[in-house]
């Protein structure tokens, strides 16, 4: 099963429905009646299949999956087509209430995932070949120096005049120029030309900001 994830904005795939020993057609819950049911090896409910022809289901039955953990996966459909889907290799549901992602230790969110990108680039200023990181999310943690340090990126603190502040950038190994925040997205990441490579980084809470590590380039020196 393969879904997109409103929590995280991202795509999951997993078996949602392994701990299932049993299905149930119109299961009476008391409170609701999905329109299947799957239930454990102790007769609990542990997810709900809804296939969505006309109504979606009431804001009741919704709040009673949430209040009792039962994964809700929805099909809408509205032609033949949309039929054929459940019968499809990997299911992919309208809509599916679960995120495999950790959530944010600061304010319970569910974390994105976080990516590092290893660039082939050159130095703007002495033109030598150059290592250069970026991310796609969020500012850089300790954890992503030292991976961006096991890929021959040399990062170090230094003081922009523009910004007013300190903060890790880019070096270059040869003349010590550095890439400024701006410019790392437009000559560099933008720039398709440059080899590239993309690194799982762990999560990034774009809540409240936080890394999935507590630490922060702040620390770094």
């Amino acid at each position: 099963m393969q879904w997109d994830c409103p929590a995280c904005g991202g795509v999951h795939t997993g078996n949602l429905l392994k701990k299932a020993v049993k299905v149930v057609l119109e299961h009476n819950l008391g409170t609701c009646q999905p329109d299947i049911a799957l239930l454990d090896e102790f007769n609990c409910t542990v997810a709900v299949i809804e296939v969505v022809v006309t109504h979606a289901p009431e804001q009741t039955a919704l709040d009673y999956y949430k209040n009792n953990h039962i994964a809700v996966v929805s099909y809408k459909l509205k032609s033949d087509e949309d039929f054929n889907r459940l019968d499809a290799p990997i299911l992919k549901p309208d809509s599916v209430d679960v995120c495999k992602n950790p959530k944010c230790s600061k304010c319970e969110n569910y974390m994105s995932k976080k990516h590092l990108l290893i660039i082939d680039g050159n130095c703007w200023k002495c033109q030598a070949p150059m290592k250069v990181a970026a991310l796609y999310e969020g500012n850089f943690s300790l954890s992503d120096i030292q991976l961006a340090t096991q890929y021959g990126v040399l990062m170090k603190l230094h003081y922009s005049r523009t910004l007013g502040m300190k903060y890790v950038a880019n070096t270059c190994r040869k003349c010590g120029a550095f890439i400024g925040d701006h410019y790392l997205f437009t000559d560099y990441v933008a720039v398709d030309s440059y080899n590239r490579q993309e690194l799982d980084a762990g999560y990034y809470c774009h809540h409240c900001s936080s890394n999935s590590e507590d630490e922060d380039s702040e620390d770094f020196e």
